[in-house]
């Protein structure tokens, strides 16, 4: 069978940091992100950068990450919220200083929905 499992798939790159120790993992996300980018991550606690670098770095599906991890996708999915939530919170000053994100005066009262820059030209056309 020529099907190539989502294990498979991460472990099979040579850089893959998966297959890394944990200097070696600095090296790697230094060489993908800024500095500021790689410093949060890699102090993500392990289990919620797996799923991160899976989900978003990697692009596998909620489904596929719980396989190679071998939990839950309920556990996926929660696990990915707080990473997510810590590298927010980590990289929130970044954001504002690289234009990403406005400052704390600028930005709309919690719970109001804005659109991310664009897309309205997305949905349109």
């Amino acid at each position: 069978d020529m099907t190539v499992s989502p294990l498979e798939r991460v472990t099979s790159t040579a850089e893959s940091p998966f297959l890394q120790g944990a200097e070696d993992q600095k090296e790697f996300f230094h060489r993908l992100f800024s500095d500021e980018v790689s410093d949060a991550l890699a102090s993500v606690p392990v289990d919620f950068r797996m799923v991160v670098l899976l989900v978003d770095v990697y692009d596998f599906a909620y489904k596929e990450a719980a396989e190679i991890l071998g939990c839950p996708i309920g556990t996926v999915m929660s696990r990915l919220y707080r990473g997510r939530k810590i590298l927010q919170e980590k990289l929130v000053d970044y954001a504002v200083a690289e234009g990403i994100v406005p400052a704390e005066e600028e930005r709309p009262a919690k719970g109001k929905v804005v659109p991310f820059p664009g897309a309205h030209e997305r949905s349109t056309g």
